[in-house]
């Protein structure tokens, strides 16, 4: 079994809010937002566009791959709270992308 340092790991871990890229599927490359967490093997994601919040994905934990960045704190309050517009969800990824070099 490989070794891993703890913070490695730690980052992969889903969280609400995070952001992360689909490794798998048709999906495959795209971003999204994770909105719920099932349990420890699957999570919801929304991208604002195409999956919005009323219908968002369900995707494998190993077919994602979670990025450091997180949402702002009061869009993460409205995504805990299932409120969050899929306006405001398109707009924080676009934010990404223009800003990942």
């Amino acid at each position: 079994m490989r070794k891993k340092l703890w913070y490695t790991m730690l980052s992969t871990i889903p969280t609400l809010g995070s952001l992360c890229l689909s490794t798998q599927g048709r999906d495959k490359a795209s971003l999204y937002i994770i909105v719920k967490i099932i349990d420890h093997e699957f999570v919801l994601v929304v991208d604002g566009r195409i999956r919005r919040m009323a219908n968002p994905k369900k995707k494998r934990v190993k077919h994602i791959k979670v990025l450091p960045q997180l949402v702002t704190l009061a869009l993460l309050s409205k995504i805990a709270d299932g409120t969050a517009a899929d306006n405001e969800l398109h707009k924080a990824l676009l934010s990404y992308e223009k800003s990942k070099p």
